[in-house]
């Protein structure tokens, strides 16, 4: 059985990975691949699956012409609010969804033993995330760091109150958790 795949992102970094691994499988196949510069959402019906690592106003788009026909997703898009949020939870109760910041192995095990550290540690100490992407990288902090912040805010019992976010350098001042987001270069990642 053929897997048919619309991917959206397809111009991006992630896109470029997951059309390899399209192309290297035999029974995948892809259907298409949206990108802001070729917008052909007919290809979406044609799909079993959508795979998203686009941006929000992308994926909602996806989301919006599946309307009345959705499929199942995969997203690994970051930055959507909490609206945008609200949405992607509704159209879940309708069709299966994996929405995730990381799609990583390792950083989902490392964000488990975040949460039981968090746990343990409480609001007895002080917390710095710093994170370093390459400089093409639109969001900060990343969807990675976002998730990090939530897993110790929650597990710790801290707020979003307790939480400064930086670019490049450190805020002055004593603060519960900090994250400094850094972009250089063609960092990996």
């Amino acid at each position: 059985v053929m897997l048919s795949i619309a991917l959206n992102g397809s111009s991006g970094r992630m896109g470029g990975h997951i059309q390899a691994v399209i192309a290297s499988q035999s029974d995948i196949s892809l259907v298409a691949a949206l990108s802001k510069e070729s917008w052909e959402p007919a290809g979406i019906t044609k799909s079993d699956v959508i795979i998203d690592f686009s941006i929000p106003s992308a994926t909602l788009l996806v989301m919006s012409e599946m309307a009345g026909h959705p499929k199942p997703m995969v997203i690994g898009t970051t930055g959507f609010s909490e609206s945008e949020h609200t949405a992607i939870r509704l159209l879940a109760k309708k069709v299966p969804i994996v929405l995730s910041s990381n799609m990583s192995v390792g950083v989902n095990v490392f964000w488990k033993m975040l949460e039981l550290g968090a746990k343990a540690l409480g609001t007895q100490s002080q917390i710095m995330i710093e994170e370093t992407h390459h400089i093409h990288k639109i969001d900060h902090p990343s969807g990675t760091a976002k998730t990090m912040i939530a897993l110790l805010t929650q597990a710790s019992g801290l707020t979003m109150n307790d939480v400064v976010e930086t670019l490049e350098t450190p805020s002055p001042g004593n603060h519960r958790v900090s994250v400094i987001s850094h972009r250089n270069g063609e960092v990996i990642g």
